[in-house]
Parts: C-alpha cells; structure tokens; sequence
C-alpha cells in the first residue's frame, strides 16, 4: 500500500530506502519472486553497474532473473537455421588405415547446435596422385561423411570410406577440394532496443546491425561526447564501412 508524503519531503542517510535498489550478486541469485513486483532495477554493490528484474525471466546461475543493463540495448539469443554453399581448398590428414579422411569447414557461426550434411563432393589429391575424385571432378561422398566435431565457427568432418585406396600413404597429410552445401542450426544475439534513447537513430538507420557494432558505435560517440564536454571542442566524426573520418573544429 503506498503512502502519501507531502511535497519537499527530504530523505538523508547512506542507505538506500529501499534495500532492493543496491544489491550484490549473491543478493540477486537469492532474491525471490515472491519479495518482487514483476518488474525492477538495482544497482550492484560491488561494480554501480544497473540490472533490471523481470519475472519472466529465466534463472541466470549468477543473478537469477536479474540482467545486466546496457545503453539500452538488452541481447537475447534467437535460434538461426541456414544453409550454406561453397567450394573450398584446404588440407587435412588421413588415418585408419587410409580409410579416414578428416579435414574441416570454416561457417560464420557461433553456438552450433545442429549441422545437416546436405551434399559434399570431394577431389583428394595426395602425393600428385588423386586418392578420391578426379581431374574432372569430385566424388559424390555424401553419404560417406559425417561431422567429427564442431565450434565456434568451424566444423571437423570425415569421409569414412569402405576401402583404402591402393596409392594412399596412411597417417599422411593430404589437400582436398570441397563443393558442399550444409545446413546448421545455431544461436546468435539480437538486440532488442529500449525506445527514446539515443540508439532509435541508429536502428532507424541500421534496422539489421550486429550487437558488437553497435556496441561499438555507441561507445566512440561517448568518448567523442566527453571529449567536447570537458575540452570545450567541437568533434565530429562519419562512418563509412571500416574508414573512420575525425575532425575537429
């Protein structure tokens, strides 16, 4: 129930009225739903950063359903399906009697979580002799190769065949040309912009902008603001891909 106060009531003290609005971590992993409106904010004891409450919220192992706030912009994870196609030439090593051949597939992608081999065509050329494929062409292995392991933006595979070729030297490096089309299923951040603040201009501008360069935006545009602030200058700086133009009035 809130009480009415009169107009010019002054608060004094070190501590905040509400204990809530300064916590630690700890104190955020702890709090619970029940002591909470739906929605809040703190500020972290140890580091003044900002976080903000929401029930809906899933548990973090660090500050339960409190999330660090940051210039507006709150990241969330959305699953991404996409296909990819390409043609690469790269190297890699045989083992398993010459059976084996492993080798790996770069793909812009971060938290894998799904990959579907679609189709991979192989030329496997060791010691100037072709092991799998031909001058002409590769070799249609799709059903041959699966993935070996994966990560942050590459992919391991290997093309398991039923039977050594006579001219393979096994345990040896080899080089490899790859036609593939493959198909992964991965989490990436979107950014989810607060309205009225100063990165509506930027998603106006931008409505499809990585989190890191925006972060990155927003963070040259307050250190051109402190410098204006505290020098009495007039900087400005423009963008255009990767050239930054300063200038100084």
């Amino acid at each position: 129930m809130a009480i009415p106060l009169m107009s010019g009531f002054q608060i004094g003290g070190s501590d905040s009225v509400d204990s809530r609005l300064v916590l630690t971590k700890a104190e955020m992993l702890a709090m619970k739903d029940s002591g909470m409106p739906d929605t809040y904010f703190c500020t972290d004891k140890e580091t003044g950063e900002i976080y903000t409450y929401n029930k809906t919220n899933t548990a973090d192992p660090t500050t339960g359903k409190f999330r660090k706030f940051t210039s507006g912009v709150s990241p969330e994870k959305k699953t991404i399906v996409k296909t990819f196609s390409g043609n690469i030439k790269t190297g890699g090593f045989v083992t398993n009697g010459g059976k084996d051949y492993y080798f790996t597939i770069n793909v812009p992608c971060q938290n894998i979580k799904k990959i579907i081999l679609d189709s991979i065509f192989l030329t496997v050329r060791e010691n100037n002799a072709y092991i799998i494929g031909t001058a002409s062409g590769g070799a249609d292995v799709t059903s041959q190769t699966r993935v070996s392991t994966y990560g942050d933006s590459f992919i391991s595979v290997v093309t398991q065949l039923s039977a050594a070729p006579t001219s393979v030297v096994n345990n040896s490096p080899f080089g490899v040309q790859c036609v593939f089309t493959i198909t992964v299923e991965y989490e990436d951040e979107i950014v989810c912009i607060a309205a009225n603040t100063e990165a509506e201009v930027l998603q106006t501008i931008e409505p499809v902008m990585d989190y890191k360069v925006y972060k990155a935006k927003t963070e040259l545009q307050r250190s051109i603001s402190d410098i204006n602030n505290r020098l009495g200058t007039q900087v400005t700086y423009s963008l255009s891909g990767t050239t930054l133009t300063i200038t100084t009035k």
